[in-house]
């Protein structure tokens, strides 16, 4: 073999060996190292689920913070980090990192990326029904789920009808039953139940909201009929009936409260833009709230957002003198940018109304079962974010007449006798109900089209589900 040959191959032989030794201390490759690979790749799967459950304890998610060399077990050679990326009320980004030294004394690390959300694992199915095992659940007149289903009650799918893309679960002593397309799975007790939610939140904001409209009763404040651009500067106007008509813009951040009813453009034609910067605009009514109308000449109504989002539109009803008052939006021409709106009583998005951007309809529990309810219909009508009903009445929560709802749906009446109605409607997200009524009749889903998918879920979820925890679906990367 020649001189150069041999300097080649010794170049070559070297650069191998480099090659290798990066690869070793890296942790990704190496015969020696398939032990203390496998058991930081334990150490980062033990750290995951263990701060998984802290979290599932914690109340406050604000305060996370790093959470490092912690051992398996006493005196295992594997040791696990905790590193906190990002928190907020209702999500924690982490990184779980396994770490193992090898004979060589070269630190091999596995590591895994995980969002979690403070939200009930029920709504990792698409349609889930969580209460009345007694009943059967009937899926019906051409409804498509698509995904897994749970009911704590015998499921029938009808002729015509499907689940798919998954499987229907049901607790032992249920049955899945019927005609139509579907896979079933007989699951052991304990059973899955409705998941709770905690008003705290919502109840201490809407008491806030009240106190203002009390504020302008006792002040004794009268009409306004705003036809001119508004700039709030962090105010509060005052009103008795607030109306607003021609082609305006309000913005800025303040409040708009009117003790009786308010009334955004609900005459013929002119525009309405609400763009709110350096904190939010909030309109709050002691009665009716009305954004837009159904027919006619239309008005166009536009609300935004602002500072990347972190300024929005508030808007609150707090029905006090009649069980018909309400937030009520309407019209094809009014778009409502990531809102939240909030009610004692009932909201209703219809005549082809669309609400995006992630945005919040809540309803509490009132008093009477009267017209305690959200209601999301006619075709054209759409809603995308989180709509959480806790009403009374019998359809506590309604998707009809041809509307459709992304993100995350919620219905459950504690005193059990709201139900959520999927009639005639799309929803893709995730379904989450204690009971469900359809057409009049308990116990039904008609001519619904449902379809999971986790992308659509605010992330962050909503507050209110407390005491749970649940991996975002497709968060972790195994390193």
């Amino acid at each position: 073999m020649s001189l150069i040959a041999i300097i080649i191959l010794l170049l070559f032989i070297g650069v191998s060996a480099l090659v290798s030794s990066s690869l070793i201390g890296t942790g990704n490759i190496g015969g020696s190292n398939v032990i203390q690979g496998g058991q930081a790749l334990a150490a980062a799967q033990a750290g995951e689920e263990w701060y998984m459950e802290k979290l599932q304890h914690d109340t406050d998610w604000t305060n996370e913070v790093d959470m490092n060399n912690n051992a398996l077990s006493p005196g295992s050679p594997a040791l696990f980090d905790i590193d906190v990326t990002s928190v907020s009320a209702t999500r924690v980004i982490f990184t779980s990192t396994g770490r193992v030294v090898n004979p060589e004394n070269l630190t091999i690390r596995r590591r895994m990326s995980v969002t979690a959300w403070k939200l009930s694992p029920a709504f990792q199915f698409a349609l889930y029904q969580g209460g009345n095992p007694g009943a059967t659940l009937s899926i019906r007149t051409t409804s498509v789920i698509n995904g897994d289903m749970w009911s704590s009650a015998s499921v029938d799918v009808q002729a015509g009808n499907s689940v798919t893309n998954g499987t229907v679960y049901v607790p032992t002593g249920q049955t899945v039953s019927g005609t139509g397309t579907f896979v079933s799975k007989i699951m052991p007790l304990p059973s899955l139940t409705t998941p709770g939610f905690t008003t705290t939140t919502y109840t201490t904001l809407m008491n806030s909201f009240d106190t203002i409209i009390d504020a302008a009763n006792l002040a004794g404040a009268g009409d306004v009929n705003q036809s001119t651009n508004l700039v709030l500067a962090g105010n509060t106007v005052q009103a008795r009936d607030f109306n607003t008509s021609g082609t305006i813009t309000i913005s800025g951040n303040g409040t708009i409260v009117a003790w009786r009813n308010m009334q955004l453009h609900t005459g013929a034609g002119g525009s309405l833009t609400v763009s709110p910067s350096g904190g939010n605009i909030r309109f709050i009514a002691g009665r009716n709230l009305t954004v837009g109308r159904a027919a006619g000449s239309l008005p166009t109504i536009t609300m935004n957002t602002g500072d990347s989002g972190k300024s929005i539109c508030i808007l609150y009803s707090r029905a006090q003198t009649a069980t018909s008052q309400m937030v009520d939006i309407l019209g094809s021409s009014t778009l409502l940018h990531g809102v939240k709106i909030y009610a004692r009583r009932r909201i209703v998005i219809e005549s082809s109304a669309d609400l995006d951007q992630t945005s919040l309809l809540y309803v509490e529990r009132a008093s009477s079962t009267t017209s305690n309810q959200i209601d999301i219909t006619d075709s054209g009508t759409s809603v995308a974010g989180s709509i959480i009903s806790l009403g009374q009445n019998t359809e506590n929560l309604r998707i009809r007449n041809s509307a459709s709802a992304t993100g995350l749906v919620f219905s459950n009446d504690t005193g059990g006798t709201g139900r959520l109605e999927l009639n005639s409607c799309t929803v893709t997200g995730s379904v989450v109900g204690n009971l469900y009524r359809s057409g009049g009749n308990n116990d039904r889903v008609i001519t619904a089209n449902v379809t999971y998918n986790s992308t659509v879920i605010p992330d962050p979820p909503p507050e209110g589900f407390d005491n749970f925890v649940m991996k975002k679906p497709d968060s972790w990367d195994g390193l």
